[in-house]
């Protein structure tokens, strides 16, 4: 997950891990962490790692009738596989990578915002807009 932010522009240190305790978790997840942001509003949930063990795929098997198990070909042991839950949302992601990306700076006096995204998530180093669209000469430039 670490990796994940950092790849779409997210700084490790705005991102914090929680170990969420017992009595918090799901009763089928055996560890769920918490991974929080550091939003400009405070510090929020942004995704959520459980481990779900073999609960879910068991519960499965029971309900249906399917055998969902797995043969070790060297121990000849019948295994349930454990599940892995990642949760995350487009919208959390997506604010988390604005807010990073977001600056500030000074020019001539006057405050001007930007995004400085990560080139992985906008690929084009820059773009030229014409402000104007009745105006057919910058149109033509900005094109240029």
């Amino acid at each position: 997950m670490h990796r994940f932010a950092e790849a779409v522009g997210i700084p490790q240190g705005s991102i914090h891990e929680l170990e969420v305790p017992d009595a918090e978790r799901a009763h089928y997840s055996k560890r769920t962490i918490d991974f929080e942001f550091d939003y400009p509003f405070g510090r929020k949930e942004l995704w959520g790692l459980a481990y779900r063990t073999d609960f879910d795929l068991s519960a499965h098997a029971k309900a249906s009738g399917t055998e969902l198990s797995y043969l070790d070909e060297e121990t000849k042991e019948k295994l349930i596989p454990h599940v892995i839950e990642p949760s995350l949302g487009v919208d959390r992601t997506v604010l988390a990578i604005l807010a990073s990306a977001y600056r500030e700076d000074s020019l001539g006096g006057e405050t001007r915002a930007y995004l400085a995204l990560s080139p992985k998530i906008a690929p084009i180093n820059a773009a030229i807009f014409p402000l104007l669209k009745n105006k057919p000469e910058l149109v033509t430039k900005a094109r240029e």
